[in-house]
């Protein structure tokens, strides 16, 4: 029965735990009312649930606003750069936990095996594993959780600098402060 709680883990590490980055914050954030989708070669920033203004950020950190080109200084684009790169790092970030947590979904097919194995050993007494397999499952599980942990904890930090950035752009772009969503 030692196989419980791993197995309730799993379901805590489901893909509605590890949606979207921004959704999953404790506190309240700016970043919950926009769609930010960070594609190779750019970023799109359109608000939630409506779409009509789209910001989009390329590659060399070009500003567009509505598909009109928005003419930016250096120091502007260093916060655009910024803010670019963030969003890539956080994309990237869940695809890799993503793939992690599809690691140990993976597993479970196995764990929830070797726990009815070992809840029958205990009503028989007869030992349908060996003490070795589930120790090295239990063993891996708990490596690929530690991952998770740290990986989400990194992608809480990129998504607070992203939060500041995103502050960053409104503050200084005329062209974004006027978007009253943004």
């Amino acid at each position: 029965m030692k196989y419980l709680p791993i197995l309730l883990a799993l379901g805590l590490l489901t893909p509605p735990a590890l949606s979207t980055a921004h959704d999953g914050c404790e506190e309240a954030s700016i970043l919950n009312n926009v769609d930010i989708d960070a594609d190779s070669g750019y970023v799109l920033i359109s608000k939630k649930d409506n779409g009509d203004d789209v910001v989009m950020i390329s590659g060399d950190y070009t500003l567009t606003i509505n598909d009109v080109t928005v003419r930016t200084s250096k120091k502007q684009k260093r916060i655009l750069r910024d803010y670019y790169d963030l969003a890539q790092a956080i994309e990237q970030q869940g695809k890799l936990m993503g793939a992690r947590g599809a690691e140990l979904g993976g597993m479970a097919e196995g764990i929830a095996l070797t726990a009815l194995l070992q809840l029958a050993e205990s009503f028989t007494g007869v030992q349908y594993i060996e003490e070795d397999t589930a120790s090295d499952t239990q063993q891996e599980v708990e490596e690929i959780s530690a991952d998770l942990e740290e990986m989400g904890a990194e992608l809480k930090d990129l998504i607070k600098e992203l939060e500041a950035t995103h502050l960053k752009l409104k503050a200084k772009i005329r062209a974004i402060r006027d978007l009253d969503w943004f």
